[in-house]
């Protein structure tokens, strides 16, 4: 029960003109960089996740030539820019803001009684770590009494207190302890204040851009959809990007789902949708963490199953296992930002759907990054030595044929 209540914190958690570089042909064919990364930056969700925005940036300048590129979990507007400024003038941006959205005062707060023990423990236990750092704290020194507060029929309050991670314990309280006798406080309903976490670039101009907001729980989650503008003579490329809800310990709290299969299927399903009466004859791309992935060998675990079998038979596949040699996970256990009880799989996605009689794109070579490990300054300047993020990237090279 400790472990599922970490998994529970852990999970709930416009474009302008430029000049670019000229792109890559080989004959009629112009070779396409795709890449997906989750970035974890998600305060009280992961550690260390303010430190490692500076260390991530530098890593992101680096990715200014890259076709296209979905990015997740930048759930903070200052882990926005610095990726932003980090990409550069050549890249084309399109993010959208979704701070505030589906926040329902008074619905989830906790009373007094309810949460008194567990703010006990987490003054005791972690008041004195950085503030964002002390919800990671709580769930790990204080699992009994929040599984209390569970046991006691206290689900909306735990949905408040999932809600403000990243918060310090004094914010916490502040947002979700009702005081006796007091006005109804407002709560908290939405992760991160609302936001979504979701941004995608590219380094030729993002056409017709659309923000799909999706039925989700506890967080806001979207699908951002655009047409990228191929180079001249090729056909147009169409791409979402996202990251879809994740499995928890606690049921999903969206009115029209009773379990974490049919909150995830309903979105992908959502996203299918769209992107399909988007792309019409186009080749299109489906990016992001899917939080699902098949088996693969002896050491890499399927994860939601049921979401995976629905991705195929929209007729998705994935381009990076089709192609990668050798195959790797991208959520691994040799992440230094990961537990050591997690397992190997595969859950952020390059996905593809080719149109038929259209254009395609053709998988020819895939493969890992952000899977290294950088020395970077923590919340005291002292020198730390992780990964940047506890999901590995991925990257696909594709040949586009001429129409």
């Amino acid at each position: 029960m400790r472990a599922g209540l970490f998994f529970l914190f852990l999970a709930i958690v416009g474009c302008k003109s430029k000049t670019h570089d000229p792109p890559i042909f080989s004959g009629e064919e112009l070779v396409v960089e795709v890449r997906t990364v989750n970035l974890a930056v998600a305060p009280g969700v992961i550690h260390l996740a303010t430190p490692r925005i500076s260390a991530i940036a530098e890593e992101i300048s680096q990715m200014s030539e890259t076709g296209i590129i979905c990015f997740e979990e930048l759930w903070t507007q200052e882990s926005k820019d610095a990726v932003i400024k980090a990409l550069g003038p050549k890249m084309h941006v399109f993010y959208v803001d979704t701070l505030g959205e589906n926040q329902r005062d008074g619905e989830s707060v906790c009373s007094l009684s309810q949460a008194k023990r567990a703010i006990s423990c987490a003054r005791k236990n972690c008041g004195d770590l950085p503030d964002e750092e002390q919800t990671i704290c709580v769930v790990e020194q204080c699992a009994d009494e929040l599984f209390l507060i569970r046991l006691r029929g206290g689900e909306q309050c735990l949905h408040c207190l999932v809600a403000s991670v990243g918060k310090s314990i004094d914010g916490i309280v502040e947002a979700c302890v009702q005081p006796d006798n007091q006005p109804l406080i407002a709560g908290a309903s939405r992760a991160f204040g609302g936001q979504n976490g979701v941004l995608v670039a590219s380094r030729w101009p993002l056409l017709n851009v659309e923000a799909l907001r999706l039925r989700a729980s506890f967080s806001n989650r979207v699908a951002l959809f655009a047409t990228v503008m191929m180079p001249e003579g090729y056909e147009y490329v169409e791409v979402a990007c996202t990251h879809i809800s994740t499995e928890t310990p606690l049921q999903p709290n969206h009115p029209d789902f009773s379990s974490w299969d049919e909150e995830m299927i309903a979105q992908i399903e959502d996203i299918s949708k769209r992107l399909k009466e988007r792309a019409g004859n186009r080749p299109s791309l489906f990016l992001g963490d899917m939080n699902t992935g098949p088996a693969a060998g002896e050491w890499i675990s399927a994860e939601m199953p049921k979401v995976w079998k629905r991705i195929i038979e929209l007729g998705f596949y994935s381009s990076a296992m089709d192609v990668a040699d050798p195959l790797f996970c991208t959520m691994c256990l040799s992440n230094t930002l990961r537990l050591k009880s997690a397992k190997n799989t595969i859950i952020d996605h390059i996905l593809v759907r080719d149109p038929s009689g259209g254009s395609q794109l053709e998988p020819i070579s895939a493969h890992p990054f952000f899977d290294e490990i950088r020395r970077f300054a923590g919340y005291r300047g002292e020198p730390v030595q992780k990964h940047l993020s506890d999901h590995y990237g991925v990257v696909v090279n594709f040949r586009l044929h001429k129409n």
